[in-house]
């Protein structure tokens, strides 16, 4: 039986990472669904235009070099109806005090009026009381150069406890939710206790609420955690002032070390560098839904080199519309289920959006797990992508994919360059279809004095399609950005080797394994 999904996962085959660094299939299949926005009352989508019992596969050691010099993913999106449904409760904006008796010390706190202030350090004996609770908290985070990091500390198995993050008009901007079956089936299920958001500190910010609640009349006593770590933005991690270690959250050793993982800064009004640039609704939910905060655990300078393309993005095209977030990792640094395992590994893998033409953006703007093959009235219309498995093309963009995708062509390249140019990726999954076209624009935008030819150089290095081996599909509605764990063996704009657990097999079998990922043939949890 399905459990408490509303709609049974597909059953994959033997799980691959690419042999250039790892893909995946993403369905968001969190046992419990991500919220929908339309039970809390108006979200509003933003502007158009490895410390697991088992760590990841290869996390102690540099990666090997690649029999071929085209690196294999993980698979990634199942097909729409392979996704969770949302949840049957509604979450509205509490709008009153919770009636019945609640032991809780900073009771009646369940409106924005009556929000208890955000504590500075952990406040503790706090508990969510009835079926009907809301457990609200303001912040405003005005402090440069620090991230503020809240987290919600409970016992899962005594009460599913949610948290959505609210915006000053009461509007729900993110949501963070964790659950056994979020991570990955083929490896240990990692820590429960913790739920978290992030934020940018900045001058003169407008409130922020936490809205801790129940998920499905669920009571429970919670510790809520906050602290202030510091923060810089820019495109070197260490340059900024970081150790190494912080960097790339490893201890002495260049082992991975959890502890030192971030949840990914939700993007908000007030943020100094991307002050309301990115968002986390999902394509796979029909845009509705959500990527739970838990999904976007990483390292630190993983964080910072997406946050500082994509403000690169915007100040080189004034007018971009905010940008979509999808996968990071677990926060043990394994992968989240929906993906082959040990493709979102060590906090340093992320899947994030493709800019979209601003013409065709229509509602869900630049939205991560929206298909990008063609202009769909409907977000979860795929009738553009081959989803034929006896298709040789099945998992991309159909024919006349060139011509007729939706990618704005400049803002993804630019994207993709500046992520290259940090020296630390790896690999970047794209859409065989609209590869060769982010290609020429870099050199188009080299020729406009917006990339250097260094930067565009490493963006079309870096990049892999399906053309280049066939494992790497399923990218025709987001990107896969994959950085180097320990130091980048192979220079600055070189393609990395492979972290596969199967570098033994050819490429071809490697290939089938993700290609049998992606392919539903019945369900997958009983």
């Amino acid at each position: 039986m399905c459990g408490r999904l509303s709609v049974c996962i597909p059953i994959f085959a033997l799980l691959l990472i690419s042999a250039c660094g790892s893909e995946e299939t993403v369905v968001q299949p969190d046992a419990r669904p991500h919220v929908d926005a339309r039970h809390i009352d108006a979200v509003v989508v933003p502007d158009a235009e490895e410390t697991p019992d088992a760590p990841p596969a290869q996390p102690d050691g540099p990666p090997a070099q690649p029999d071929a010099a085209v690196p294999t993913p993980d698979a990634h999106v199942n097909p729409p109806d392979a996704h969770v449904n949302p949840p049957d409760a509604a979450v509205p904006m509490p709008d009153g005090p919770v009636t019945g008796a609640c032991v809780d010390p900073n009771e009646p706190n369940d409106s924005t009026g009556a929000a208890t202030a955000l504590p500075a350090s952990d406040m503790t004996g706090l508990g969510v009381c009835t079926a009907s609770d809301h457990d609200l908290f303001v912040a405003s985070p005005s402090a440069a150069n620090k991230l503020y990091v809240f987290s919600v500390d409970s016992v899962l198995a005594d009460g599913d406890l949610d948290l959505l993050l609210r915006n000053s008009s009461g509007q729900a901007i993110a949501f963070s939710d964790i659950q056994p079956e979020m991570y990955n089936s083929e490896a240990t299920v990692g820590p429960t206790n913790l739920q978290s958001f992030s934020l940018v500190g900045g001058p003169g910010p407008q409130p922020v609420y936490l809205d801790v609640y129940g998920w499905d009349g669920a009571t429970n006593d919670y510790t809520l955690r906050s602290r202030q770590v510091t923060w810089k933005d820019g495109i070197d991690c260490v340059a900024a002032g970081f150790t190494r270690g912080d960097c790339r959250a490893q201890n002495g050793a260049q082992n991975m070390d959890a502890s030192q993982f971030l949840p990914f800064p939700v993007g908000h009004d007030k943020d100094p560098f991307l002050p309301g640039a990115t968002f986390t609704l999902s394509g796979l939910e029909a845009g509705m839904d959500f990527t739970p905060q838990m999904r976007q655990i990483g390292r630190r300078e993983t964080i910072m080199i997406i946050r500082n393309a994509v403000h690169e993005v915007r100040a080189a095209f004034p007018g971009t519309g905010a940008y979509g977030l999808g996968d990071l990792g677990m926060p043990d640094g394994g992968t989240p289920e929906g993906h082959p395992n040990n493709t979102h590994y060590q906090g340093a893998n992320m899947d994030i959006a493709y800019f979209i033409d601003p013409a065709k953006a229509r509602a869900w703007g630049n939205m991560t797990y929206r298909q990008i093959c063609c202009d769909a009235a409907d977000i979860l219309d795929w009738s553009c992508v081959d989803t034929d498995t006896s298709s040789a093309s099945y998992g991309t963009c159909k024919a006349g994919g060139e011509n007729t995708h939706i990618v704005d062509l400049d803002r993804t390249a630019m994207l993709i360059a500046k992520i290259a140019a940090s020296g630390r990726l790896r690999v970047i999954g794209v859409e065989a279809k609209v590869a060769p076209q982010i290609k020429t624009h870099m050199d188009m935008l080299v020729q406009q004095g917006k990339l250097t030819a260094a930067e565009a150089t490493a963006g079309k290095n870096l990049m892999v399609t399906a053309s280049d081996d066939p494992s790497w599909v399923w990218h025709f509605n987001h990107m896969h950005a994959s950085f180097c764990t320990r130091d980048c063996t192979s220079g600055r704009g070189v393609m990395e080797g492979p972290m596969d657990p199967d570098l033994h097999l050819p490429l071809a079998e490697q290939a089938r394994r993700v290609r049998e990922y992606v392919r539903p043939s019945g369900p997958r949890l009983e």
